[in-house]
């Protein structure tokens, strides 16, 4: 299907309640791996618990925006996902981290990038 098609199933995808806590968990669990604290405190639930709440915060306000990743995909050049969700996974990876959703959030968007 066409990058139109793509960017709507993503984005209808991460208001999937369990989908987009996964991401943001895996997110949290390699922030707190390289000793990044919450303002709450200094747990991994805490930051998971920061993170999701900020996460939902901007989809709130943003959510009739149309995402920098989807218009990049549409006007057919490359986006930042290497630099956001691909440091996540080389982090998670240096780390012995899983970081699964992450991983094919990567290569789902890299694989519509110009090659």
């Amino acid at each position: 299907f066409d990058s139109t098609g793509w960017c709507f199933i993503v984005s209808f995808n991460l208001w999937n309640i369990n989908l987009r806590d996964q991401i943001v968990f895996e997110v949290a669990r390699v922030a707190s791996e390289l000793g990044i604290k919450s303002s709450f405190g200094n747990g991994e639930e805490s930051l998971a618990e920061e993170s999701l709440k900020s996460t939902l915060e901007i989809i709130k306000a943003t959510d009739i925006n149309t995402s920098s990743m989807c218009c990049d995909v549409r006007r057919g050049v490359s986006t930042e996902v290497n630099s956001l969700n691909g440091f996540v996974v080389r982090e998670a990876n240096r780390l012995g981290v899983g970081v699964p959703l992450n991983q094919r959030l990567v290569d789902l968007i890299s694989s519509l990038e110009p090659q």
